[in-house]
């Protein structure tokens, strides 16, 4: 297993683990879910978390996809440098790769160049996107964060393409690779778009619910969406999240352990956020749609 692999599995068993100690929350203190919980979730009943000098606003969010433009950005311009070039990575990225686990050259399991760059195309829309959506469109609370998810957004989100590239192989590629992807591949592209567009609505409407009719602010307070996916679900953002990131394991090929693993932990932490947040809002409004389910359709 690759160093980014084991990083990327800790990270998933410490979103479980943080669960557990919401859902035993009298056999840990409470400090553990001082730094676990965010958002409207660290109003729960049995917790009601006050904020201190060690948490930041949750509209900090923006922050995250800001630096993913910027990681991100830096590595597709290397990747292209290279796949548009000479087809051999620069000897300091070849350095950097065999430091995170690079199998080298020899290996024959290597995400094919052009899917390679296709992902990492994929992943810097979705963080442009949702930057100028955390910055233009989202309206937030006055929720917070603790600094530890803070850090772990930033080192998420510079570590996307870092992570595609760790088992791909450098080449050159050509207009031919356009025709060479599988028919699921495609369809993982197209369901990219969807999911993205998807999610775009999705917050545009949960944005307008704080309102007025001219686009502005007028409150932060939390309210009850409807339409749309939320008469299935309470997060169809963190469904769409979950969607978007299968997606880009899909065109990278699941046989990319490291991308399947990143996927994983995207998947354990939209869940559980999205059963907290779900739980939240049965807590809060006494009204709220029972058939609702937290973020899988009829499920879950």
């Amino acid at each position: 297993m690759f160093l980014l692999s084991v990083v990327w599995n800790i990270a998933s068993l410490a979103i479980i683990l943080g669960y557990l100690t919401v859902e035993y929350s009298s056999y840990f203190p409470s400090l553990i879910h001082d730094l676990y919980l965010f958002g409207k979730v660290r109003k729960l009943d049995g917790f009601k978390l006050r904020d201190s000098i060690l948490h930041v606003p949750k509209s900090w969010f923006c922050h995250f996809y800001l630096t993913g433009v910027v990681i991100n950005s830096a590595v597709l311009a290397i990747t292209l440098y290279t796949v548009l070039g000479t087809g051999v990575w620069p000897e300091c990225v070849q350095d950097f790769l065999t430091i995170i686990g690079h199998p080298g050259k020899e290996a024959e399991d290597l995400t094919a160049p052009f899917p390679m760059v296709l992902a990492i195309v994929m992943e810097e829309i979705q963080v442009i996107r949702r930057s100028i959506e955390t910055l233009y469109i989202n309206s937030y609370s006055n929720s917070k964060m603790s600094l530890v998810i803070y850090i772990v957004g930033l080192l998420f989100y510079s570590s996307i393409g870092i992570s595609i590239l760790s088992l791909s192989q450098a080449g050159p590629i050509s207009l031919e690779d356009f025709y060479s992807l599988s028919w699921l591949q495609w369809y993982a592209v197209v369901l990219f778009l969807y999911a993205s567009y998807k999610q775009y609505s999705i917050n545009k409407r949960m944005a307008k619910l704080r309102q007025d009719k001219n686009g502005n602010v007028a409150n932060k307070k939390h309210h009850i969406p409807h339409g749309d996916l939320f008469e299935y679900v309470s997060c169809p953002h963190f469904l769409m999240e979950i969607i978007l990131y299968f997606a880009i394991a899909t065109v990278v090929g699941w046989e990319h352990e490291v991308c399947l693993y990143l996927w994983l932990f995207v998947f354990v932490n939209q869940l559980i956020e999205g059963y907290l947040v779900h739980r939240w809002y049965k807590e809060t409004f006494p009204k709220y749609p029972p058939e609702r389910k937290a973020i899988l359709p009829y499920l879950f």
